[in-house]
């Protein structure tokens, strides 16, 4: 079982694309408002999944903030430790803005076999991702960076592109690489009302271009990397209908658990009209069945796409975020699938022409020595 656990909805920054910024309950007094989860329903979460049968759970620490739960984080590890002499195997990945890593927190991540990855937008951070008091916070995670990998140098950067920053994204990841990071994510600012014209997409499709000449000139350096968006269309590519990234698995593959302890499908749907349970009492067949009966609404325009095998149009999480409903694809989304896809094809095009090494090896994997014979 994979389960995103939301230790709070509290913050320590006021990022102005923030999907929660909306939210009433992401009020200054969360944590008087009993959205910061106690450690009793931490535990029983933990209790859940065990409980359930598997022989492993997944656990991704997710706010808000999670580094504002550090005690009830500490208390989980040693309960984990304790259910580990059971038989049960545990896996932790923790998603921070950084602002609260120190050396003592990393020792104990690394301890705990937790990796953390860091929200930073590179160049843009100071755009975006703001203090409560409205300041920039680039400046205040430079030694962060250093900090977190000194002790995971293979940790993500997680990267949002907001359309006023979109001429900034090829610089913003150069800037993270040149920091030490290994692997970098972007994902766009999405949003029902979506913030992107004609424009700013134009700029966005020009920077993904560089990152494709980008992607090429660091594989031919002989460096170690990986630009995630790229990546994975290359890698659906290769793999075709083998590829893990095929469908959407609503409610099964991962969940959500909230600080009070209710189970939801997916992140953007935390509403009760998809309420699946709770960790005290568990999934509802009935509510599980409801799932999976809206999930199959796929958009019908994208039937006949060639490019469907290499697209994420079925990810009901993010058609509800984008356009309010599960089985309509945005505009944007499209177009920007399309894009993604051809920056790829474009990098992996030119390194295959050139029996690129390194590139065969870390796209092609077990089928290398096949292709060098």
């Amino acid at each position: 079982m994979n389960m995103t656990l939301y230790l709070t909805l509290e913050c320590n920054l006021a990022c102005t694309y923030c999907y929660q910024s909306d939210n009433k309950s992401c009020c200054e007094d969360a944590f008087c408002k009993g959205q910061t989860i106690s450690f009793e329903t931490a535990k029983a979460a933990v209790d859940y999944s065990v409980k359930r049968g598997d022989k492993s759970t997944g656990i991704c620490f997710f706010g808000g903030e999670p580094l504002l739960c550090k005690d009830t984080l500490s208390g989980l590890m040693d309960y984990c430790d304790e259910l580990r002499k059971t038989g049960h195997n545990f896996s932790f990945k923790l998603v921070t803005n950084g602002l609260l890593i120190d050396e003592e927190f990393m020792k104990f991540a690394c301890k705990n076999n937790i990796g953390v990855a860091l929200s930073h937008d590179g160049l843009m951070q100071d755009d975006c991702r703001l203090t409560k008091d409205k300041k920039g916070t680039f400046d205040l995670l430079s030694d962060k960076i250093d900090i977190l990998l000194c002790y995971q140098p293979k940790t993500v950067a997680l990267i949002t592109v907001d359309p006023k920053c979109a001429h900034k994204l090829c610089a913003s990841v150069e800037y993270l690489f040149s920091k030490g990071f290994k692997n970098v994510a972007i994902t766009p600012r999405y949003a029902e009302v979506c913030p992107w014209d004609d424009d700013s997409f134009a700029v966005l499709e020009e920077e993904f271009k560089k990152l494709s000449d980008l992607y090429v000139k660091k594989t031919l350096s002989g460096d170690e990397f990986s630009i995630s968006a790229l990546d994975v269309k290359i890698r659906d590519y290769i793999m075709g209908d083998c590829s893990p990234n095929k469908g959407c698995r609503l409610g099964e593959k991962q969940v959500c658990v909230m600080p009070d302890g209710k189970i939801y499908p997916c992140q953007q749907f935390i509403e009760d009209e998809y309420c699946m349970g709770d960790v005290f009492d568990g999934i509802q067949n009935e509510r599980l069945d409801f799932i999976k009966k809206i999930r199959k609404d796929s958009p019908k325009e994208c039937a006949d796409c060639g490019l469907k095998s290499r697209c994420r149009y079925n990810c009901c999480c993010l058609n509800k975020q984008c356009t309010g409903s599960i089985g309509s694809i945005s505009p944007f989304q499209c177009s920007y699938e399309q894009m993604i896809i051809s920056a790829a094809d474009s990098a992996a095009e030119r390194l295959y022409k050139q029996g690129t090494t390194l590139f065969l090896k870390k796209q092609y994997r077990e089928f290398y020595n096949l292709l060098e014979i």
